[in-house]
Formats: C-alpha cells, structure tokens, sequence
C-alpha cells in the first residue's frame, strides 16, 4: 500500500493547504511521496522537507510573507507594456524564483525528507513532464508558469509552463508512480461574482476548465483506489488575490478556518475511513519488517 498526498494548483487559494496539513501534522500522518502541481508544488517541497510541525511552520512563514503580492504586485504598468507590444507574457518571471531561494535557499529533490513529483507541460510536445531530481529551483517556478502570464521555464534545454494546463490534481501522476490511496488536497475554484476587469470573461473560462480537468482526472483515476477528496473552505476568495471582500488578510483567514475544518474533518466519518486506510498501511509494513528480519 501507499499513501500519496497530492497538492492541487490555485493561487492564492492554496494557502487552504497549509491548514488542513496542521491536522496531518497533529496526527503524525506522512505520505509515502507528494505530488505538487503549480502553488500546490510548492507548498508540496516545503512539507515534503518537513513533514510535521515544523514545516507547517514554515510554510506559514511562507504565505504570510504575502506570496501572491510579493509575485505579482507592483507590476501592473509593465504587465500593460507587455501586452501592449505582443509579448507572449505579462509579468517577467524574475520575482518567483527570488522568492522561492528566499524562503528554501538551494534545497534539491534528493535534500527532502520524503519523495516530491512536480508537475509541468512540456511546452515542445504538450504532453505533462515529471520533475523529481535536481534542484528545486527551476523546478517549482516551471509547475507555476502559468501561459500568458509568466515566461515558460527552461530546464535542462526544454520549456516548460504550469502543470495545471495538464493535470490540476496529479491524480494520474501519482497513481503511475504506485499510489493505491490518495489524499487530494484540492483548491475549487468557484466563480465567483465579482469581476477581474477586461480579463473577467477569460478568467472565468480558464477556472471552469481546470475545474473540469480536475474532475475528469478523479472520475478516470479515483476508481482504481481511496481517492479522498479534501477540499477546505476558501471563503469566497479568487485565486488571485489574496485578500477576501470582508477580511483584511484573507490569506490568514483562509489557513485558520482550513485548520478548523481539518478538525471537523478528521472527527467525521470520512476522516474515519481515512484514518483506517492508514491504519492499514502502517500495519502492512509492520508486517513486512517483521517478515524480512525474521
């Protein structure tokens, strides 16, 4: 058996993640590998470096730094010139990457505690490429390269662009890499009313798509295995802002209200079964050490 815990792509949203892994954390829950795709990479690397208390600390530290601003504020009069003069981007791709070696300095794949998959698309075939070895960085700004708004990422002589284009939820990815049991860390994007500007009618168009992969992806996948969906409460938030209408620091309210409902969760019938199947894992490889060192 193995439990793999996937990170789904969503912004701003993804600080719903950093909450409910407080609850797993409390448990002693720790996935066999993480698959990060987009925002969900990186809060992937920083858990699957730490996977207790403390990394969730960290990763807090991480968004309270105020990761979306930090990545695209300020930049809005450049954004303009870019679109303006034809080029294929909006925003320059320099901010992530510095970010990034901010707050996880030179950390490669083979430094983590437990195994990470992220994911992007191979701009050249348009297939989903597979990062897991070398550093992380160019790795995670290249599962967050969203088209049209940051340049593809080059590594090793290849381009690539966010993996949510291919897979939001890595469910396909992790059940190639052997996972019978998946937790689904999953941030829905909601349409919700109020507008983005000019670029409204295209927003919501692309989040009704990656709401769609997704769910083809658990339909197509979730059948083969436990597939438990976890989605924490995102208040009406967009995926590209990082405060809610009716709270200053949505992104504070976003991890607190997740860590609530990760309580809830784990207290409930579903977080009952979940428990169960991990019960069970560990009880196989109990089973197994005892069979290799008799």
């Amino acid at each position: 058996m193995k439990l793999a815990l996937l990170f789904s792509g969503g912004g701003a949203l993804g600080a719903v993640q950093v909450g409910f892994l407080e609850g797993l954390a409390r448990r002693g829950i720790e996935p066999d590998f993480v698959v990060g795709t987009s925002v969900g990479a990186l809060n992937g690397a920083v858990f699957a470096a730490s996977p207790d208390m403390q990394g969730v600390e960290r990763l807090k530290a991480v968004w309270q730094a105020q990761y979306v601003r930090e990545i695209l504020g300020g930049q809005t009069l450049s954004a303009l010139w870019r679109a303006a003069t034809g080029r294929n981007h909006l925003f320059n791709g320099k901010r992530l990457p510095a970010f990034l070696r901010e707050h996880l300095g030179d950390l490669r794949f083979e430094d983590l505690a437990i195994p990470l998959l992220v994911t992007a698309r191979d701009l050249e075939s348009g297939r989903q490429a597979t990062i897991n070895s070398g550093p992380l960085i160019p790795a995670l700004p290249a599962s967050s390269a969203l088209p049209g708004v940051f340049p593809p990422v080059f590594i090793n002589g290849r381009e690539y662009v966010d993996g949510g284009v291919v897979s939001h939820c890595g469910v396909e990815t992790a059940y190639e890499n052997g996972a019978t049991d998946m937790m689904v860390l999953h941030c829905p994007h909601f349409l919700q009313t109020h507008g983005y500007g000019p670029l409204r009618p295209l927003t919501r168009a692309a989040i009704s798509a990656l709401n769609r992969l997704c769910q083809y992806e658990l339909e197509k996948f979730g059948k083969l295995g436990n597939v438990f969906i976890l989605e924490p409460p995102t208040a009406d938030m967009s995926a590209y802002n990082s405060n809610h209408p009716n709270h200053q620091d949505g992104t504070a309210k976003l991890i607190e209200d997740s860590a609530g409902w990760a309580e809830d969760y784990f207290s409930g019938p579903e977080g009952t079964r979940l428990m169960g199947v991990i019960h069970a894992r560990d009880e196989e490889r109990k089973s197994q050490i005892r069979r290799t060192t008799a």
